[in-house]
């Protein structure tokens, strides 16, 4: 079934926007090396405390008097002490709060922590945390959010598992280190935490559990009187924490696995062996987000509730979970630094979606997710992505607007799908599968991709994708004439195709005809590098009543409108 295009979009935006930030331009000195923390919940006893040793890195040329840090703002320290590397104490003066900042969408308190000793370029500090939540800030059932981005503490649920809620101090932008989480909680409810589980013990009415996550990771957990449902599928555990009185579907295990032994075949084992889905939000919210912590992906109320009752649900939870499963490969098992990275991230995890959604559930399915993102590039949402101040090459979804997500997550990921026509499925995955298997747990680059991919094709890769990457694409494939002619017992049929754009491109579609409406669509590759006017001639035993151009919807176009003839 292809998804109601509205729908789609409208929570396509949404997914994207658990990704963004917006807030004024701080600058950061230091850098995040590994978490220890540990968390205190007990919503009903107005409890929720944290102790975090974070070791940090004085990442600046300077010698330094103070740090910086982000906290959520009604959070109160209630300690803080600094150690070096040889454990000695390093005297803390003072700290306040010398202001706010709005990182994504979050209003957080900057703290300053001044030092009586100077701490030099490079030195590297365990930085200790004590802290709690003010009893007014605690929430009642009715008080939940639908902003899955917060940090909630409530009786009914709890969780904080945005980027930046600021129950971690932020001492960077870039805040994912390998960590351990220790986690106390009321006997009765469950949490859901991401990486490893390695322990559980019970105290009086108290559960603590240990988690550890050896690659880098934002800790984060959810804790709610959850219903956890298991599935081991091959050597894979699916566990879902599912709120009370919702009803677990089989393929809501079944087609994320197949996600799974799809990415692993192509790309390399990346190690994890349990893969956990938990509810976050108000319960029974009607709203659309998603957030991914490696193993763990939490997911707003709906996706699962409404999975089997509500038209195009189902669809909604594969399209983003294929997406979000992929991020444990081109986020978690690599780290990608410098330009386009978001377009390999972001784009790169919704072409992927489309093409695994092809593979596992159907043809018509990947299609779709297309056809939406070229909507979604095209304007359909307000905001057309050709409209960017920034280009791929240059582009970030720090601070970024409309127009330049747009042009990330949409034309991204149409840009890959234009790569793959190029070099064709068995070169691309094959490079790709190279490129994940040789860096896996590494830092690369968009020089290392490139060589990659260019050893299994002899397309010049870099040359090919510079059209997209360094222009904002602004092309319209429209059918301009159609002449059919009978002659003998067959027909002779021209299609003249224009092709509008911003320069020339090279670009590779196919052209799609029907001689029935209820007849399987016939193709024809396309593939022009000039724009202007460009015939097209085929011939076909019976008369074509139904032609389309790039039915497949695999080029950023800025309107779909004029590709369909009919008879």
């Amino acid at each position: 079934m292809l998804i109601n295009n509205r729908i789609f979009i409208t929570l396509s935006y949404l997914l994207f926007l658990t990704h963004i930030g917006f807030g004024q331009t701080i600058t950061y000195n230091f850098d995040v090396s590994s978490y220890d923390l540990s968390y205190e919940i007990d919503a009903d006893k107005k409890i929720f405390k944290s102790v975090q040793n974070i070791f940090i890195k004085n990442a600046s040329s300077n010698a330094l008097d103070r740090i910086n840090f982000l906290l959520h703002p009604e959070l109160f320290i209630d300690d803080i002490v600094i150690q070096n590397a040889q454990d000695e104490n390093l005297p803390v003066k003072s700290w306040e709060t010398v202001g706010t900042t709005k990182v994504f969408k979050n209003e957080l308190q900057i703290v300053e922590v001044q030092t009586k000793k100077i701490i030099a370029p490079g030195q590297q500090l365990k930085f200790h945390l004590e802290y709690h939540l003010q009893s007014e800030s605690f929430k009642d059932s009715s008080q939940i959010p639908d902003n899955t981005l917060e940090l909630v503490i409530s009786p009914k649920v709890s969780y904080a598992i945005g980027p930046n809620t600021g129950h971690n101090a932020i001492f960077n932008r870039n805040i994912m280190a390998p960590f351990q989480l220790r986690i106390k909680y009321p006997d009765g409810n469950l949490c859901c935490v991401p990486g490893t589980f390695l322990s559980s013990e019970k105290v009086e009415d108290c559960i603590i559990e240990t988690y550890n996550s050896k690659i880098p990771n934002i800790p984060t957990f959810s804790c709610a009187t959850y219903e956890k449902t298991v599935r081991k599928i091959g050597d894979i555990t699916f566990e879902y924490y599912l709120y009370p009185g919702q009803s677990f579907v089989e393929q809501m295990a079944t087609i994320p696995a197949q996600f799974v032994q799809l990415y692993t075949s192509f790309f390399g084992d990346i190690g994890t062996d349990t893969f956990r889905f938990g509810n976050i939000g108000a319960p029974d919210a009607k709203i659309l987000s998603l957030e991914n912590k490696g193993n763990t992906i939490y997911l707003a109320d709906l996706l699962t509730r409404y999975y089997t009752v509500e038209d195009g649900v189902k669809d909604m939870f594969n399209g983003f979970i294929a997406h979000e499963l992929f991020h444990n490969w081109n986020i978690f098992s690599i780290n990608w630094v410098g330009q386009l990275t978001d377009w390999f991230e972001e784009g790169g995890a919704n072409f992927i979606a489309s093409w695994a959604s092809e593979k596992v559930i159907s043809k018509d399915f990947g299609i779709s997710g297309r056809i939406h993102f070229t909507s979604a590039y095209a304007g359909d949402q307000g905001t057309p992505g050709y409209n960017a101040n920034a280009t791929l090459v240059s582009v970030s979804k720090e601070n970024s607007g409309d127009p330049e997500l747009m042009l990330i997550y949409y034309y991204g990921a149409l840009v890959w799908e234009q790569l793959r026509q190029k070099i064709g499925d068995e070169d691309l995955f094959a490079g790709l599968g190279d490129f994940f298997k040789k860096y896996r747990f590494k830092t690369v680059t968009y020089k290392d991709f490139l060589q990659c991919l260019q050893a299994k094709t002899s397309v010049n890769v870099e040359e090919y994708l510079n059209q997209w990457v360094k222009h904002n694409a602004i092309i319209d494939l429209s059918i301009s004439n159609v002449s059919i002619q009978k002659k003998d017992d067959f027909y002779s049929n021209e299609v003249e195709i224009l092709v509008d754009s911003d320069r020339d491109y090279d670009l590779l579609t196919s052209i799609g005809y029907k001689t029935s409406l209820e007849g399987e669509m016939q193709m024809i590759n396309l593939h022009t590098i000039k724009k202007g006017v460009h015939k097209i001639s085929f011939q076909s035993k019976e008369e074509p009543v139904f032609i389309q151009i790039d039915p497949g919807c695999r080029i950023p176009q800025i309107n779909l409108d004029n590709n369909i003839w009919s008879l």
